[in-house]
């Protein structure tokens, strides 16, 4: 090859080489969306179980009834608590199986009940007999004090009655500030409470399995009249002062506008008192059905 030759075979290379950049330059390239990706890696959708799972009936049945016939998507704020939740719960996991004692620690202890209720237990302490259940609280405000959701307290101890244990944890990781970055609440329940818990679960699990099984979202619990528990309904926002609503809010008042209850629950003066709430909801709102009849 001439040295003429190879400089032209060598000058075709390189433009050729620079045609290839440039073109891959130029590409253009959809990145995906990773926040969709990385949230429904860590956080499932709503899957329809067999039987009925302890964690499925401690706040609101209804609601959790409406998210199986009627998904909603969660919002953007709630996604990312749900992530950073799930995110502490299992580092925690994967942590403590190794320190201080590899053995004294079982992860996820799963109990049933009557063959259809089932639950897993955060963290079992062989050494102590103690149940930990682990919740991620989120404070806005560091003044804010730190007390035990309710329906986290039933949740550990529908738990420990299952499993036939004495001695309960609640153990809440801080987010957000405050002085404690963890929170303990202790809990002890005899076998008379074992049992009564066990009972009231069973009746709670009856009740649940019946609405899911026949997708009828009346079938099941609501917590519209249960004042530890309301705030599921509708609530006002701490930090921004908006009214934030359950996305099934004006189906439930509908669905309870219909429902013939018993005079001893729905007494005139019950009545009075969901009527005056639904009433002052409508206003603020400015979008419910005022004519709805309570």
């Amino acid at each position: 090859m001439t040295n003429e030759t190879k400089q032209k075979t060598e000058s075709e290379n390189t433009e050729e080489s620079k045609q290839t950049i440039q073109g891959d330059i130029h590409q253009e390239i959809k990145i995906p969306d990773y926040r969709e990706i990385i949230f429904s890696s860590v956080v499932s959708g709503p899957r329809i179980r067999e039987g009925v799972q302890v964690s499925q009936i401690n706040m609101c049945d209804g609601r959790n009834i409406f998210q199986i016939i009627d998904p909603k998507e969660e919002s953007s704020r709630d996604k990312i608590r749900m992530v950073t939740g799930i995110a502490m719960h299992s580092y925690t996991q994967k942590k403590i199986v190794r320190n201080p004692d590899p053995n004294r620690f079982e992860v996820e202890k799963q109990f049933h009940y009557r063959d259809f209720i089932f639950g897993n237990i955060d963290l079992y302490d062989k050494e102590f007999g103690v149940a930990v259940e682990i919740k991620a609280k989120f404070l806005e405000n560091p003044k804010w004090k730190v007390k035990p959701f309710v329906s986290h307290v039933q949740q550990l101890k529908d738990l420990m009655a299952m499993g036939n244990i004495s001695y309960g944890a609640l153990v809440y990781e801080v987010i957000g500030g405050g002085d404690e970055p963890l929170v303990q609440f202790n809990y002890q329940m005899d076998s008379s409470e074992r049992e009564e818990q066990l009972r009231i679960l069973e009746e709670r699990a009856t009740t649940f399995l019946n609405a899911k099984d026949k997708k009828d979202p009346a079938l099941a619990r609501h917590v519209f009249f249960n004042k530890e528990l309301r705030w599921l309904c509708d609530r006002i926002d701490k930090r921004t002062g908006e009214y934030i609503w359950c996305p099934y809010y004006w189906k439930c008042m509908s669905m309870i506008s219909k429902e013939r209850m018993s005079d001893e629950l729905y007494s005139p003066e019950i009545n009075l008192i969901a009527r005056n709430v639904f009433d002052n909801r409508a206003k603020q709102s400015g979008i419910a059905d005022t004519s709805i009849e309570l």
